[in-house]
């Protein structure tokens, strides 16, 4: 999820580095950093479990302090640092879809005039001649942006999915490891 919103952040707040680096080996790039995060990340699962007379268990049974870092460890790794990384990548790729939409060139069609612009009569109906020409090229563009603002929402629902689905896991295990005493109480 980090590398395809650090892809879309690439691709469409930095356009320019994107074309200047080699397009098809990024994404693979991506795709290996990806891999060995995720490697790297999951190491500890294999000193938490073990097997026990064919029956899984960790080896924080009685050590609350080794599950509560474990925890914690999870938390942040798993879920609170990709979803905060994808969250700042598309809030930067929202923020220059936004400001691309209100960057527009303002129409001289209308005949009025600021005082501060001095356009000639000339100059006015030059422009207004290209805008006319280049009518399907500005349907093109629109329709550009729209597919854009399109992709970004349904990665942004992705993104808030992901941290959405995660919370109750992360959370009942977090207070399973604070609160074993409350837990213990309570019959599930």
């Amino acid at each position: 999820m980090v590398a395809i919103s650090f892809d879309r952040y690439q691709a469409i707040c930095r356009p320019l580095a994107h074309y200047r680096t080699d397009r098809y080996r990024r994404p693979n790039c991506l795709a290996l950093t990806a891999w060995l995060l995720a490697l790297a990340c999951s190491l500890p699962q294999i000193f938490v479990w073990t097997l026990k007379n064919g029956q899984c268990s960790t080896i924080y049974n009685n050590h609350i302090s080794l599950r509560k870092a474990y925890v914690i460890y999870f938390n942040t790794v798993a879920w609170l640092l990709p979803s905060l990384l994808a969250a700042i990548f598309y809030y930067f790729v929202c923020k220059t879809v936004w400001r691309s939409q209100c960057e527009r060139v303002p129409s001289y069609s209308s005949g009025k005039q600021e005082t501060n612009q001095k356009v000639s009569f000339r100059t006015r109906d030059y422009v207004n001649k290209l805008r006319k020409k280049s009518l399907g090229l500005r349907n093109q563009s629109s329709e550009f942006d729209r597919k854009r603002i399109q992709t970004v929402r349904l990665t942004l629902t992705i993104v808030a999915c992901n941290f959405f689905l995660w919370a109750p896991y992360c959370l009942m295990n977090a207070f399973m490891a604070f609160f074993p005493s409350l837990v213990s109480s309570c019959k599930f």
